[in-house]
Formats: structure tokens, sequence, C-alpha cells
């Protein structure tokens, strides 16, 4: 019986220990009922050391992978090169996985037997930050398994081929604070009728220093706002944009009230999440300017 052949497809700005564990934990994703091939892109220009090639080749051992460069810098330009490379090449599946998370053996089979079976086009799930500081929950998605949900992240998606067909970009134009290419992305295909579920299959990002600064977090909520304005911008015309900025603008501010007024119940988590909201309140107010 011929395998379905999975490409897992990683941007990376550098060589990272990150990026060897992941490695490895693909490797201990390998089954007999699939075929995997990886495809790293390195969103620079300079060429990656072959000490480096050979280490790769000794983590994945008989699993193929391949790296290309992207030397425009940008996330959406490395994930352009990722969607320019896979239409010239013939695979049933594609993961796109960020080459700061983690995943556990079974992941590549849950969402491989899902999809196939199901007739699932596109599948998402969490993104869980290995971390115990309470305030990165405020970042962490949570559904019912196989709930329709209207966007995907790409830290952790996997989809069928022709999906690449409908949509061939990934915008160049709303990633000013260095996210949000992927939420349009999906957003846009889920408009054109696209239907993506939710599967608990998580994957768990690396927490660094950087991220674990108080400044991180509030300057990361109100960048939500801000590019929230930037994403309906280019999902819908002007009267829609309005209505959904006004619609956004309740929503958050409700939020921020009802987090406020629970704090006596859980102070930590509630007054993360009172601070995340009104952040995001004055990212999409001071956007106004761009409606």
């Amino acid at each position: 019986m011929k395998k379905n052949k999975i490409i897992i497809c990683i941007c990376a700005r550098k060589v990272n220990q990150n990026l060897f564990k992941l490695l490895q934990d693909i490797y201990s994703n390998k089954n007999k009922k699939y075929k995997l091939t990886v495809l790293i892109v390195f969103n620079q220009s300079s060429k990656i050391k072959k000490s480096t090639i050979l280490k790769m080749f000794k983590i994945l051992k008989e699993i193929k992978f391949f790296v290309i460069y992207e030397n425009k810098i940008g996330v959406s330009h490395a994930r352009n090169k990722v969607l320019e490379y896979l239409k010239k090449k013939n695979y049933d599946f594609i993961n796109f996985i960020d080459d700061d998370c983690r995943i556990k053996p079974n992941y590549i089979y849950k969402h491989y037997t899902l999809i196939k079976f199901l007739k699932i086009p596109i599948i998402t799930g969490p993104q869980i930050y290995d971390s115990n500081l309470i305030r990165f929950s405020v970042f962490e998605r949570y559904f019912k398994n196989l709930t329709k949900v209207k966007w995907a992240s790409t830290n952790n998606v996997f989809f069928i081929k022709k999906i690449i067909k409908k949509n061939s970009n990934f915008s160049t134009n709303v990633t000013k604070y260095g996210f949000g290419e992927d939420q349009l992305f999906f957003s846009q295909l889920s408009n054109q009728g696209e239907i993506i579920k939710w599967h608990h299959n998580p994957v768990y990002e690396s927490v660094n220093a950087e991220k674990r600064k108080v400044s991180w977090f509030i300057k990361r909520n109100f960048y939500y706002g801000l590019t929230g304005v930037m994403i309906d911008r280019e999902l819908y015309n002007k009267f829609h944009l309005i209505v959904n900025y006004l619609i956004k603008i309740v929503f958050y501010f409700c939020k921020f009230i009802i987090y406020s007024l629970m704090i006596p119940i859980n102070p930590k988590k509630n007054f993360c999440l009172a601070v995340a909201f009104f952040l995001r309140l004055i990212g999409r107010m001071y956007s106004i300017k761009n409606l």
C-alpha cells in the first residue's frame, strides 16, 4: 500500500538548540503508516556549516530533510519560501511547526489520523508555553475538540496540499510587530469556505529570558490590538472593517471589566487577563488612524 507523504516545515532565523530538540521529537514521530520529510527554511543568506547539516542527519537518520534559505528577513518571507517550494513538490499533507516548539511522539500520527479519516482540510491545535508563569496562559487558546475555528497558527497546523493553491502567500503587510501573517492566511481560507477544526493535540513552546520579562507581556498584548486592525484591513471591506473594529472595542472593554471584577476570585490569573484585554483595547483604539 502506498504511504501518504507528510512534509514538516520549519522556519528558523538561525541554528539553535531548540531546533535540534524539535528534530529529535520529529524523529520520534516516524511511523510505518506514512512517510515523513522535513523542510527547514533559514531566514538568512549565509549558509549553515556542514557540521550542522551532519548533526541534523544524525538526528533524523532515515528521515529525509532539505535545507533552503530566504534572504529577505521576515517570517512572512520565510513562510512564502516554503509555499513556493511546496508548489513544485508532491506531498499529501503539510505540517507547520515553529523552531522553538516541542512535540510528543504521537503528535504527527494524531493529526494525520484525524485529517485523513474525517476529511478535514485544515487542523490546528493548542500552543502551550513551557513556563509556570501564569501570564503565559493569556496567550493560550482553548476550544472543545473538533470545534470549528476561524484561523490557525503556523506553530501548530496540519493541512492538505490543495490548500496552498487557494491561498498562495503570507501577507508581508501585517508583520510590523512580528506576527499576524498566519492568522490572516488561514482567516482568508476560512472566508473562502475552507473548514478549520480544533484538535487538542498541543505543541509546547520554549520560553526564553526575553519572553519572561513583564515588558514582553505588555508589548505583546498591545501589539495584538495593533496587528488585529492590520489583519482586518486585508480581510474586510471598509464597512465591515469599521463594524468589526467597533465590535472588538466593545468586546475588549467588556472582557477588561469582567476580569477586573473577578480579580478577588483568582487574583493572579484574572489580573493578567484584565491587563491583557486592557492593552489590546488600547492597541485597537490607537490604530483608529489606520481604518
